[in-house]
C-alpha cells in the first residue's frame, strides 16, 4: 500500500512538473512575440489581441498568464533586462568589448522593444508603476556589472559606472535617430569615434 502511495505521488509530482514547463514555455513564446510586437508597431499597437495572433495562441490562453497589458509588459521587460546579463566570449581589449555591447545588446530588435516600453513609461503611470523598481534594480545591477568587469584609469570606480552609463545613453541616441533616416553607416561612424574618445579611460579588470 505504501509502495502504491509513492507511485502515485511520484506521478502526480511529475504531472505538475511537465504542466509547470509547458506553462513556461506558453509565457516564453508570448513573451517573446510581445517583444516582437513591441520593435515592429510600437507600445500602443501591441494590444493582447495581436499579441496572441503573433503567439499562435488564443486571447484567452494570453490573458490566463497575464490578465492585463501591464502584466505581460512587466513579464517582457523582465525577459528584455535579463538578456543584458548574458555572458559571450572574453573581450580582447575595451575596444572590443565596448563594440560587443552595441552588436550584441543595444543594436537589437529586443533593445529596440524595450525603448519603446521606456518611453511609453514617461506619461503611463500605471505602466510607469509597474515597472519602475525593475528598472531601478536592472540600473543598480548593470553598475555592479560595469565594476566587475572594467577599471577607470583614474583608478575612481565611480568613473567606471559613470563612463558605461554614459556610453549606454548614447547608444539608446543612435537607435532613436534611426527614425530621422541617420543612415546605418553613419551610427556605425559615430560608434567608432565613441570607442575611440572612451577606450583610453577604461581599462578591463583582470579576472
Amino acid at each position: 500500500m505504501l509502495t502504491s502511495r509513492r507511485k502515485e505521488g511520484g506521478h502526480v509530482r511529475a504531472e505538475v512538473s511537465l504542466q509547470q514547463a509547458k506553462s513556461a514555455r506558453s509565457r516564453d513564446v508570448i513573451c517573446r512575440s510581445t517583444i516582437k510586437l513591441l520593435a515592429e508597431v510600437g507600445y500602443a499597437e501591441t494590444t493582447i489581441n495581436r499579441v496572441a495572433q503573433r503567439a499562435g495562441v488564443s486571447k484567452g490562453a494570453v490573458q490566463y498568464h497575464f490578465p492585463g497589458k501591464e502584466d505581460l509588459i512587466a513579464a517582457t521587460v523582465d525577459m528584455l533586462l535579463l538578456r543584458t546579463f548574458q555572458k559571450g566570449r572574453k573581450p580582447a581589449d575595451v575596444e572590443a568589448s565596448l563594440l560587443d555591447m552595441w552588436q550584441r545588446f543595444v543594436n537589437t530588435t529586443s533593445y529596440r522593444a524595450l525603448l519603446e516600453v521606456l518611453n511609453a513609461a514617461r506619461t503611463d503611470k500605471m505602466l510607469q508603476a509597474r515597472i519602475s523598481a525593475q528598472l531601478v534594480a536592472w540600473g543598480q545591477r548593470m553598475d555592479q556589472q560595469s565594476l566587475q568587469n572594467f577599471t577607470a584609469s583614474s583608478g575612481e570606480d565611480a568613473d567606471v559606472v559613470m563612463l558605461l552609463n554614459m556610453t549606454r545613453s548614447f547608444m539608446r541616441g543612435l537607435l532613436l535617430q534611426e527614425q530621422y533616416g541617420v543612415s546605418q553607416e553613419t551610427t556605425l561612424e559615430y560608434m567608432s569615434k565613441w570607442i575611440e574618445l572612451v577606450g583610453p579611460l577604461l581599462r578591463l579588470r583582470q579576472q
